[in-house]
């Protein structure tokens, strides 16, 4: 982009990436990158820009950068909507008032719940084929919920409460397990944030003798041996996160495809192409081509329209005030000659 950026010598560029690259190598890679455009001529600025905030019904937060060679304050868009807890609340974002609440997945796939109808409205069924166990997964988590095993608390399924796929295990065995799970991020307990745990460390937290009990776990696959001490085998922060109809979406990724990561609201199944394309702010009349995996790719991969154009509209009315000024100028220079 540099290069095309130096042959072309536009008046404005605008740069997208994703929201970690604002602190990659401690923030010094975005230092790097404002300062080789810099050096081309221009004056750069960034922001993380949040495509909820316009409309979307989304929460994909992403770094823009916008430079230019013209001499005027890079100009960013002005937020259109807010989360509804802000409005009630009285609060407005910092760059202006927004005065519209959130868009939510309801609002965006609500009446398409069933599949077909539309283009690219349908969903590869291999993926029960590939991943059986997520038709019996699937099943157990709630609105809102994942398949977790670090995080306690009611948005987490655990893997044990799921015997006919993961194994059965007793009061005990459990009590046992949600202890480690509930301390093994304890850094009292070891340099690597309490990683794994002791035998005597978790028998003093359950107040009870585990030795059986670990050796059982170990042998059902719950936990690992990790040089003599206990680690949860399933240590994932989230698998299988069914989303919220009444809130927007996470950010969509190229991953939508497998249930593996993302589940739909009420449908034990992963979101169609079409589905994923409302949420990016696509209208139902573009149609994406190729195979499943590429459509998904293109979408995960893509700017919601409407914040790319919230984007354009900012940088177009500096450029249309300043060839206004420029024509107002020139008919005064000429008035005066």
């Amino acid at each position: 982009m540099k290069r095309v950026v130096a042959d072309l010598r536009p008046s404005f560029f605008v740069a997208e990436n994703v929201r970690g690259l604002s602190n990659m190598a401690g923030g010094q890679v975005l230092k790097r990158i404002i300062e080789e455009f810099e050096g081309l001529g221009y004056q750069v600025d960034w922001r993380l820009l949040n495509a909820a905030d316009f409309g979307v019904p989304q929460h994909r937060e992403r770094v823009f950068i916008v430079g230019n060679r013209i001499g005027v304050p890079n100009p960013f868009p002005t937020p259109t909507h807010r989360s509804r807890d802000r409005l009630d609340a009285g609060q407005t974002p910092l760059f202006g008032e927004a005065k519209k609440p959130w868009r939510t997945m309801r609002d965006a796939i609500g009446e398409i719940e069933t599949l077909g109808g539309l283009s690219n409205h349908e969903v590869d069924v291999r993926w029960a084929q590939r991943r059986p166990e997520f038709v019996k997964i699937l099943p157990h988590i709630k609105e809102g919920q994942k398949l977790c095993n670090v995080r306690l608390g009611p948005r987490s399924v655990y893997t044990w409460t799921i015997p006919e796929v993961f194994g059965k295990v007793t009061g005990k065995e459990e009590r046992v397990l949600l202890t480690i799970a509930g301390n093994r991020r304890r850094k009292c307990f070891g340099p690597k944030d309490g990683n794994p745990l002791d035998a005597s460390t978790i028998a003093d937290l359950a107040g009870e003798d585990v030795t059986a009990t670990l050796t059982s776990l170990l042998e059902k696959g719950y936990l690992i041996d990790v040089d003599g001490k206990f680690e949860l085998k399933d240590a994932f922060n989230g698998l299988c996160r069914r989303l919220r109809w009444d809130e927007p979406s996470e950010a969509v990724l190229t991953v939508f495809e497998s249930p593996r990561y993302y589940v739909h609201p009420s449908q034990h199944r992963p979101f169609s192409p079409r589905e994923l394309a409302r949420i990016q702010g696509f209208p139902d009349d573009f149609v994406f081509e190729g195979s499943f995996p590429e459509q998904y790719t293109q979408l995960g991969n893509a700017v919601p329209p409407s914040l790319a154009e919230a984007v354009a509209r900012s940088v177009g009315a500096v450029l249309k005030s300043r060839s206004r000024y420029r024509r107002a100028a020139g008919k005064a220079v000429r008035r005066a000659g």
